[in-house]
């Protein structure tokens, strides 16, 4: 296992770098937060509510294997045959055919997994750990 390094780093106020311009763009791309957070409340919620009740009568009897196209109006409508959903059953014998080294070079344990049913100590063992992953900007309105 590599040997983890920590640099000290100054505290800076970014209050320091915030200029006009600065502050009326965050003020503009949190109230726009704030109108997407409304719109996946309201319209959005709504839009995929009426989608699949309206998918469902319009899929209703048909074989899942079949697609259909139906022309409503203006709007063609196409209906797709269901999507095939699979799963591994025998892992093993997937292993047993691959071989040990072509399977771990393949398989794929979700993180979840990893956090639900590995103690911390286990997982510092088996996970590497780098603070690479993309930034978050949130909003909270103070007044």
């Amino acid at each position: 296992m590599g040997t983890v390094v920590k640099e000290k780093v100054e505290e800076v106020s970014i209050s320091e770098y915030v200029d006009a311009d600065m502050v009326s763009e965050v003020i503009e791309v949190a109230m726009l937060e704030e109108q997407v957070a409304q719109f996946k409340k309201t319209v959005l919620k709504e839009y995929e509510r009426r989608k699949k009740a309206l998918l469902d009568v319009l899929a209703a009897g048909l074989d899942p294997a079949d697609g259909e196209v139906v022309q409503y109006g203006e709007y063609e409508v196409k209906i797709t045959p269901a999507g095939v959903k699979r799963a591994v059953v025998d892992v093993a014998g997937v292993r047993a055919i691959l071989g040990t080294t072509a399977f771990d070079k393949i398989v794929t344990v979700p993180l979840k997994y990893c956090d639900d049913y590995l103690t911390p100590e286990q997982r510092a063992v088996v996970l590497e750990s780098s603070l690479t992953g993309p930034r978050r900007l949130a909003f909270t309105k103070t007044s």
